[in-house]
């Protein structure tokens, strides 16, 4: 198990395991935020601490944040397909995530 942190240490998450790669998506949003994501099943991934989300309707998708620091923390699908979320990977320990490739592929089509 490996564990992350927002940046006042209000929210962590913890992956069963690490990831075998992360993702800079190239959607436009995501590029704004600065986000680097990697892709876990619900199940394998647990948030403690308060957040906050935003939603963006063209994607159902809402985006979590840590709702006393608002550190990036991860996105969840609302509605369609529950079976995958994006975990923010700046998160981790950078010693964690120096082995891991970047990437740059879009998720879905909508993210082109």
């Amino acid at each position: 198990m490996i564990e992350g942190h927002c940046d006042c240490g209000g929210v962590a998450v913890r992956l069963a395991k690490a990831p075998n790669r992360i993702n800079a998506c190239p959607c436009g949003y995501c590029r704004q935020i600065g986000a680097q994501w990697s892709y876990f099943k619900p199940a394998n991934v647990t948030v403690t601490g308060q957040t906050h989300g935003y939603t963006r309707a063209a994607h159902r998708i809402d985006f979590r944040r840590c709702a006393t620091c608002g550190t990036l923390i991860c996105w969840q699908p609302r509605g369609g397909d529950m079976s995958v979320m994006g975990v923010h990977m700046l998160l981790f320990p950078e010693k964690l995530r120096a082995g891991i490739p970047l990437t740059g592929d879009p998720l879905w089509d909508g993210a082109k």
